[in-house]
């Protein structure tokens, strides 16, 4: 996202995970995605700057 001359490049926390269970012949599968966002990164002509995410 750019405005009036700043770019903010938000940032996130990505956790994937997975996991088998049941019999050897009758197995079932399970997964899942979590993103967190955890801040930004505000951007000018003069530097950039984190901001971070208060929760």
């Amino acid at each position: 996202m750019q405005q009036d001359g700043t770019t903010l490049l938000p940032v996130v926390q990505v956790r994937r995970g997975g996991g088998v269970s049941g019999r050897r012949k009758n197995r079932s599968g399970g997964g899942g995605t979590i993103a967190k966002p955890v801040g930004a990164w505000a951007v000018t002509a003069q530097g950039a700057v984190w901001h971070r995410r208060w929760t």
